[in-house]
């Protein structure tokens, strides 16, 4: 199940912004050189209806200064 129909089966709602926020601020606590982010699904699997995790990956990293290596990794299928 991708996160935007868990969200919704949940009653809750996911916004990109508070996604990337969220993950900021853990890696200026974490203060580490190396993060690590799991994706639900490939890089084609939808976070939002038109926002895909390969879109989530690049837009983490233009908001994580200093980190410039990224590797996406997740299973290739939900579920």
């Amino acid at each position: 199940l991708s996160p935007h129909l868990a969200a919704r089966r949940a009653g809750v709602s996911l916004e990109v912004s508070r996604i990337i926020e969220g993950v900021a601020e853990r890696e200026r606590r974490a203060d580490a050189e190396v993060s690590f982010v799991e994706s639900a699904g490939g890089a084609f699997s939808p976070v939002l209806p038109g926002f895909e995790n390969a879109a989530l990956a690049f837009a983490l990293a233009a908001r994580l200064p200093g980190k410039t290596e990224l590797l996406l990794f997740g299973a290739d299928a939900l579920g």
